[in-house]
Formats: structure tokens, sequence, C-alpha cells
């Protein structure tokens, strides 16, 4: 699977509660990414574009850019 381009760089942090179009802490713009990562704390995750039929699951989320090692570990990890 080769990711979608990111629309900026650096990667965006997300923070429970943080709107996932919010600007970045320090005023910089969000970092956001179709195939970033949304994951909660229960194990339950999905890609962003798929956020909306997440739409029953809290806002106590992070989001794994699509541009971090993190992402690249979490999708090859083994189910």
């Amino acid at each position: 699977m080769s990711p979608t381009p990111q629309v900026c760089t650096p990667p965006a942090t997300k923070r429970p509660g943080e709107s996932l179009a919010a600007p970045a802490a320090g005023g910089q713009g969000v970092c956001t990414s179709p195939d970033d990562i949304v994951i909660w704390p229960c194990g339950t995750w999905c890609f962003r574009d798929e956020r909306d039929y997440y739409s029953h699951m809290s806002d106590d989320f992070r989001v794994i850019s699509v541009a971090s090692s993190d992402w690249i570990a979490f999708i090859k990890a083994p189910a």
C-alpha cells in the first residue's frame, strides 16, 4: 500500500479533544493525509478519511501521521 501524500509538512500532533482540522500548537497549520491513522485507546482504528463512519466513538483518540515511522510500524505490524 502506498500512502497518499500529505497536504503539508511537518506532521501534526492531535491531542484528545482537539479537532482534526484545528491548527497545531504554536500556530502552525495541521498536516493531514487521508491515510493518517486514527486510533482509540480501546484499539479500534481507521484511516482519517474513514473517520466519519466512527462518529459514535469518543474524541479520545490519537492520530498517527502517514509521514512518521510509527505509521509504517503500525501498518506492518501483525494483526
